[in-house]
C-alpha cells in the first residue's frame, strides 16, 4: 500500500475515524521514521532478506509494541516475580 493509498483512505473516513487514523499514523512515523522506507501492510514490515532491519528500527518496533502491551494492561515485570 503506498503513501498515496493511505492518504486517501484515511480522507475517505468520516470524523471522528478520520481524525484517529490521522492520529495513529502520525504517532507510528513518530516513533519508527525509519519504517516509511519499507513495504507496509496491514500489521507487517517487510524488508529485504539480504538488508536485515538497522538496530535503531528493530529498537522503535519493540519499545512500541511494549508501549502496546503496557497500556493494555500487561507487565514486564509481574507481580511477585
Amino acid at each position: 500500500m503506498s503513501t498515496a493509498d493511505v492518504d486517501a483512505y484515511i480522507a475517505a473516513q468520516r470524523s471522528p475515524h478520520r481524525e484517529t487514523l490521522d492520529e495513529v499514523r502520525r504517532r507510528i512515523l513518530d516513533i519508527i521514521p525509519e519504517a516509511a522506507a519499507y513495504d507496509r501492510n496491514v500489521g507487517t514490515l517487510r524488508f529485504a532478506v539480504d538488508e536485515p532491519l538497522p538496530a535503531t528500527v528493530i529498537a522503535a518496533l519493540l519499545a512500541a509494541k511494549f508501549r502496546e502491551l503496557e497500556e493494555s494492561g500487561w507487565s514486564r515485570h509481574p507481580a511477585g516475580a
